[in-house]
């Protein structure tokens, strides 16, 4: 299984606001917590054993 994220701008003020690690690397989990404390929306989406495609728009982003 690969995961995919993908997120709203809102994940960067949650980042921002982290304090770093002992390794000092911000830490994506404790981020995605922050959103759902906020009432952000977060949702998960478990993909069926034979789903090899999540189309998300063109390479332009749109």
């Amino acid at each position: 299984m690969i995961p995919v994220f993908v997120f709203i701008d809102q994940i960067f003020d949650s980042l921002s606001g982290i304090r770093n690690s002992s390794d000092e690397e911000a830490q994506l989990t404790t981020a995605i917590h922050g959103l759902i404390a906020s009432e952000s929306p977060v949702v998960g989406v478990m993909f069926a054993a034979d789903e090899r495609w999540l189309d998300l728009g063109t390479r332009r982003g749109s």
